[in-house]
């Protein structure tokens, strides 16, 4: 027989059971520069049911789902890692960055990668991205995700990293020295 307890004791059985499967992923955004052909990823994951060794950023829209994403790179990352296309268990149109230094990750963990997305024209700004991340993605893979179709980019301008005032001003002092040594001797 069902009593209330059994009933209330299911239910919260069945909640925890359902959140633990699905990470959770605020402040994320994504912004695709269509000029310098560069696109932001960027948010924080509060909980996942992974160890985090890996992050999957998948296109399902019919002008990226055969975009091959070969030519690109990773330009700029908050936790280092490397880009490789198409990700496990995926067909082309899908990303992944993982290789990070002290992986596996855990959360909350926050990401801003910064992508060279060569060719890809104004495609991204209609096609939403599935977020993934993945445990032991280059072995036997686990993924856990946040709302699949999770965002879809928007139009900005985003610029490439470029060197530090410091390097800059380093790099000068050392011409400079250069020069100045090639004119003592003469």
């Amino acid at each position: 027989m069902i009593t209330k307890y059994n009933l209330v004791g299911t239910v919260l059985l069945m909640f925890f059971a359902w959140s633990a499967q699905a990470g959770v992923i605020i402040n994320g955004d994504a912004v695709f520069d269509d000029t310098n052909d560069l696109l932001s990823l960027t948010g924080t994951y509060t909980s996942s049911s992974v160890p985090i060794d890996g992050f999957i950023f998948d296109w399902d829209g019919i002008a990226l789902s055969l975009f091959d994403f070969s030519t690109s790179s990773l330009v700029a990352s908050n936790i280092g890692g490397a880009l490789s296309t198409p990700a496990p268990g995926f067909v082309s149109g899908s990303i992944m960055i993982s290789g990070f230094l002290g992986a596996p990750l855990s959360v909350p963990v926050t990401f801003d990668f910064l992508l060279s997305v060569p060719g890809a024209g104004n495609s991204f700004l209609s096609t939403p991205i599935d977020f993934y991340l993945c445990g032991s993605c280059n072995s036997s893979p686990v993924f856990d995700y946040d709302n699949p179709d999770f965002i879809t980019p928007r139009s900005g301008v985003l610029a490439a990293v470029v060197p530090a005032p410091a390097t800059l001003a380093l790099f000068g002092l050392g011409l400079a020295g250069l020069g100045w040594s090639k004119r003592k001797k003469t």
